[in-house]
């Protein structure tokens, strides 16, 4: 298992160490029949508006959406058991985390691994 070190370089605050999603596979299992939340970081082939879903993921997570230039484009708390969420623009990276108080990104952060 691959791992990334995500900084959003924007408010200057490191966000970890979140595990590589960058095979069909990967993508496809995601926070699937997890036990608790870890984070995620999904590398597209391609940019498009990617939805998501949580079927089969026990706990909320947030999800930030990035751009090809690494710019948060969209966040969205996602509730277990959901069947979409997809972000209102264009996406290629996803950022997938335990829900917290405060947002990990703004619209607009630039994120860097």
């Amino acid at each position: 298992m691959k791992k990334a070190r995500v900084r959003n370089v924007s408010s200057k605050k490191n966000l970890g160490e979140f595990e590589l999603c960058d095979s069909f596979f990967s993508r496809f299992r995601g926070l699937m029949f997890r036990k608790k939340p870890v984070k995620l970081l999904f590398v597209f082939p391609f940019t498009a508006r990617h939805a998501i879903h949580s079927l089969f993921v026990f706990f909320p997570f947030t999800a930030v959406f990035l751009d090809e230039r690494k710019r948060v484009v969209d966040a969205l708390d996602v509730e277990p058991f959901s069947l979409y969420a997809a972000p209102r623009a264009p996406a290629r990276y996803a950022l997938e985390l335990p829900v917290s108080e405060k947002p990990p990104a703004r619209k607009g952060d630039r994120i860097e691994w």
